[in-house]
């Protein structure tokens, strides 16, 4: 539009995403069978507004990810997100290409932080969670039956994003509660998860969210070849609106 923009300042960015050791299909390449995707969000937390946003993202679209290349070293090929970790070394360096092939396909720049968790056990969290804030235990979610491994993928990323969901909710009502019961549930979710934001900066930041109003955001679907949907036009433009401002 001609304008000069520059990114914001008062917003965190942080990766969530889902780690699965189960069946990838057997359209998997050979380093995506054995951890997987199985789902992945964008969290944004707008100081500013006062609210926070969780952008469900295709993991069937198409982007630059890294794969194994020779003598032990990753080379860029095109491929569906879903295996952007399968190359790393299941830790710290996978969570990054994930992570780096992410912020390239949407518009947001540097992602701040990313929060890896085992999606296998995401049910035993909500458990321990739930047990930590003496709550009722949310419904179980059951996957949709399908019959392609696409379909397959796509109905458990759902049902997986729907327990975060849960889990987050359960987090943001734990931390109001005393400092004893914010450090149990960390230290319970540690073997859990992986993450590069610090501890204090974690709680830190789900201090801040508690007042905050946490909106569902556009969802990234996959792209259709060369036609550019609505809903992406949508998304892509709620994203430029969170991560940039026109310059004065």
């Amino acid at each position: 539009d001609g304008k000069l923009y520059r990114p914001r300042n008062d917003v965190t960015s942080v990766l969530l995403f889902g780690v699965s050791h189960g069946d990838a299909g057997e359209d998997a390449p050979v380093y995506g069978k054995e951890r997987h995707i199985s789902f992945i969000q964008l969290m944004i937390v707008d100081h500013a507004a006062q609210a926070v946003y969780r952008v469900p993202v295709d993991g069937e679209i198409m982007a630059d990810i890294r794969v194994p290349g020779e003598n032990g070293k990753t080379v860029l090929q095109q491929g569906p997100l879903y295996y952007a970790f399968g190359a790393g070394d299941g830790k710290e360096e996978s969570c990054l290409y994930l992570t780096e092939a992410v912020s390239k396909v949407l518009p947001v720049g540097k992602i701040d932080f990313y929060v890896s968790v085992e999606a296998d056990n995401l049910q035993e969290l909500l458990q321990i969670a739930a047990k930590i804030a003496n709550a009722a235990l949310p419904e179980k979610l059951e996957q949709q039956k399908t019959t392609s491994n696409m379909a397959a993928r796509r109905a458990r990323a759902q049902m997986q994003s729907q327990q975060m969901a849960q889990l987050l909710s359960l987090i943001t009502q734990i931390s109001s509660a005393d400092e004893e019961q914010i450090n149990r549930l960390f230290d319970a979710m540690k073997p859990y998860i992986m993450t590069d934001m610090p501890r204090g900066r974690m709680i830190n930041e789900v201090w801040k969210m508690k007042p905050y109003r946490q909106l569902e955001a556009l969802y990234m679907p996959l792209d259709e070849g060369d036609k550019v949907t609505v809903k992406q036009e949508e998304a892509q433009k709620l994203l430029m609106e969170l991560f940039y401002k026109v310059a004065e």
